[in-house]
Parts: structure tokens; sequence; C-alpha cells
């Protein structure tokens, strides 16, 4: 072979080392940026899964302490002198209501923190989540109406008609059963509460161990 030869040989062969040298370094990097992808969205599902876990414990912390069937007199505001309010009945029913409005801010509170925590776990993992939080958000609602009915058997002021459809014996049990914790016999409440806990805690924790 002559020298032009040699040198053109040389010369192809250096193409075809750089073009594969170029090749595998295309390759390494995209498999690099595949890695760094799935370790990326792994830390993402993870720290969105410790904050929506801490969430949870919060909103059955907060939902629990509406349920206390102890009301403390700290609680209870003193009815304000502008608002015509002078009944002992009338300043009860005041402050049993704000007490209760004030134990439901928290969850109300908590809620509004989940609400954008759970559109986010949508993206990284569909329905699921949110069909476990259902069932818990259907205790909730319950317990609302639960306060709410109980607030109108209460106020003093309501006229008897309006009173009428609730105080018949399975509702007012049912009602007490929602209104208030049980500690020292089942609670049939908070029993179905932590099943769904459970559940919700057992998809997260999938997602801490990534």
């Amino acid at each position: 072979m002559d020298v032009t030869g040699a040198a053109s040989f040389i010369s192809i062969g250096k193409d075809v080392v750089l073009a594969i040298t170029a090749a595998v370094g295309a390759t390494v990097a995209v498999l690099g940026l595949g890695a760094w992808k799935r370790q990326l969205k792994g830390q993402s599902e993870y720290t969105l899964a410790r904050r929506l876990l801490r969430l949870c414990y919060q909103y059955r912390d907060a939902v629990a302490a509406v349920r206390h069937p102890a009301m403390w007199a700290n609680e209870m505001p003193a009815t304000p002198e502008d608002a015509g309010i002078t009944g002992p009945e009338q300043k009860r029913f005041y402050g049993r209501r704000k007490a209760y409005e004030a134990r439901w801010e928290k969850v109300r509170s908590v809620r509004s923190e989940l609400y954008p925590e759970l559109l986010e776990a949508e993206v990284f993992w569909d329905q699921e989540l949110t069909a476990l939080m259902k069932p818990l958000f259907q205790l909730e609602m319950d317990l609302l109406i639960a306060i709410q009915d109980q607030l109108e058997l209460e106020n003093p002021d309501a006229h008897p008609s309006e009173k009428e459809h609730l105080q018949d014996r399975e509702g007012s049990q049912r009602r007490r059963d929602l209104l208030y914790r049980r500690f020292s016999r089942e609670d049939t409440f908070e029993k179905q509460f932590n099943v769904g806990l459970e559940a919700i805690g057992a998809f997260l924790k999938k997602h801490l161990k990534k």
C-alpha cells in the first residue's frame, strides 16, 4: 500500500473511531439522562408522599379534636356586648357555636393544604390516592352535617317545627355516634376513619421506600 493509500485508510479509520465514540457518547448521555429523570421523579414522589402523609395525620388529629366530647370553658367565648344576646340559653348556644367553628377551622385549614397536594398526586399516580381519600372526605361531610343539625337543635331561637325532623331516636343516636369520640367502647366513626387512613398510609409508604 502506497503512502497516499495508507493516509486515506488512516483518515477513514479516524472517522470511524470518531463516529463510534460519538455514538457511544450519545448513548451514554441518553441513558444517563433517563437515569437522572427517573431519579428526579423518584425524589419528587418521595417528597410528595412525605408531605401528604404528614398532612393526613394532621387531618386525622383535626377531625378527632372536633369530636372530643368535652367542650372547655376557654373554647366558648363570651358574647359581645353589642350582640344583643342576654338570655343564658342564648349565651351558651353562642359559645358552643363559636367553639365548633374554631374546631372546624382547623379541619378546613388542613383540607386547604391537602387540595393542591392531591392535584400534584394525580400527576404521578392518576386517581389512586384521590379514590383512597374519598371515604375520609365522606366521613368529614357526615360529621359536618351532624354538627349543623346539633346546633340547630340547641338553638333556643329556632322554631320547634325546624327541629322536629331531627328529634327521632334513630337519627339522634347516629348523630351522637358521629359527634362524640368514644373512649370506653368501640367508636365506629374512628374505626372507619382509621381503616381509610391505613390504606392511604400503605399507599404513600410504598413511595417512601424508593
